[in-house]
């Protein structure tokens, strides 16, 4: 068995926002409203 930590990066500055992942995490981006947005997406080898 392999382990390891995942990493998330995200910088935010006035409209640009800039999201880097590694490992088997993802980024999902809340709003107000009940809409979600992923951000990065699975891939598998």
């Amino acid at each position: 068995m392999q382990s390891g930590y995942p990493t998330l990066s995200i910088f935010k500055q006035g409209d640009l926002m800039v999201i880097a992942n590694v490992g088997d995490s993802r980024v999902v981006l809340g709003t107000a409203s009940d809409n979600a947005i992923t951000l990065s997406s699975s891939s598998s080898t």
